[in-house]
């Protein structure tokens, strides 16, 4: 049975373990990295954003990431038309959480990254998330040369969210903190190369906030999709894998800024990723996805077998439905999104 949150809590009690697993539509765990009974370096923590213009078709994607040891940052292009992507990412050593990143993803403040090429900041105040980055020597998926962005993400007063605190069953010190908040309105300029590109309808944005302390070895499975109901925007976050989810999933569908609580999700993917649909399909007759893949933003490394990452990310264009609460079926259209695998030893 899941278990709904509904007030402020502390995350941890003293001994390190959840206070008390579940879900909520808002982030009500607070949660204190001093409390954590964990080396610096098993404590994984990071803010990744995904954009999606769906008149130009491409995707942008934001890391913003410490992990104890080292910390990572990396903004991504993705461009459906093609099928090809671009992505620049940068490591800095040792960096043991001192890069800036804050206890709840509802506090005002900001982030700041630049070395060489390489230069953004994600500065949020009140219910907008403004995200300002400089690339010139990107090299983009057809071949120009420079990437400059200045976005806004705006989160509607009031709008709901999914947020999930779960451990491991094999060590209940280990727990994963985490809100999905999407769907979110993009506005404002991207320049590829010297192409202006101003974002107006059908542009979103999603917030992937995540902080804990992890096992050794894990396989995820996350996807995420928006679009609009007339006025009325929706976002559907779906994911597994890691963690005992049995006290909460974090599937929802966010519909006109509330919360629809789904149960269990389960991926049909080719092994491949990327020669057949992927299907997408909840255990209660509530949710059918269909996505064709577009791009595989495919990522791996592997540093003497002590740390190992494996990363597909495919983005593509998803038709299908799924119920409310109320019972209403509501029609996804040719929506752009994406769905992933990712495996990590970290």
């Amino acid at each position: 049975m899941e278990r709904e949150i509904r007030e402020e809590t502390e995350l941890l009690k003293s001994n390190g373990e959840l206070t008390v697993e579940g879900w909520a539509r808002k982030p009500f765990w607070k949660y204190d990295r001093s409390k954590i009974k964990a080396s610096l370096y098993r404590i994984k923590e990071w803010d990744y954003y995904a954009i999606i213009n769906e008149e130009r078709e491409f995707a942008i994607g934001i890391t913003y990431s410490d992990l104890g040891y080292a910390s990572l940052y990396s903004i991504a292009f993705v461009d459906y038309k093609s099928g090809k992507f671009s992505e620049k990412s940068n490591i800095k050593a040792l960096t043991r959480h001192k890069t800036g990143l804050l206890p709840s993803p509802d506090l005002d403040g900001g982030l700041t990254y630049t070395k060489d090429d390489m230069t953004f900041s994600i500065i949020k105040k009140g219910e907008k998330r403004r995200i300002i980055a400089m690339l010139p020597s990107f090299r983009l998926p057809d071949g120009r040369i420079g990437l400059k962005l200045d976005l806004a993400l705006i989160e509607g007063h009031g709008t709901e969210s999914i947020n999930i605190a779960t451990s491991w069953k094999e060590n209940r010190k280990c727990f994963y903190y985490n809100e999905k908040l999407n769907p979110m309105k993009a506005e404002g300029i991207v320049w590829l190369s010297s192409e202006k590109i101003e974002l107006k309808k059908r542009s979103y944005g999603v917030l992937d906030w995540g902080r804990g302390r992890w096992t050794r070895e894990n396989t995820w499975y996350w996807g995420s999709l928006s679009g609009n109901d007339g006025d009325r925007l929706w976002g559907i976050n779906l994911g597994y894998g890691f963690s005992d989810r049995t006290p909460a999933s974090e599937n929802a569908i966010i519909y006109d800024g509330k919360a629809n609580k789904l149960n269990l999700v389960e991926f049909d993917y080719p092994e491949d990723y990327t020669s057949r649909p992927w299907l997408i399909k909840d255990n209660e007759g509530r949710l059918f996805l269909e996505m064709k893949p577009k791009v595989n933003r495919k990522s791996d490394f592997n540093i003497l077998g002590a740390i190992k990452s494996d990363q597909n990310q495919v983005f593509g264009i998803i038709n299908g439905w799924f119920l409310l609460d109320s019972g209403e079926k509501i029609s996804v259209d040719n929506s752009y999104g994406f769905f992933e695998k990712v495996y990590n030893k970290w």
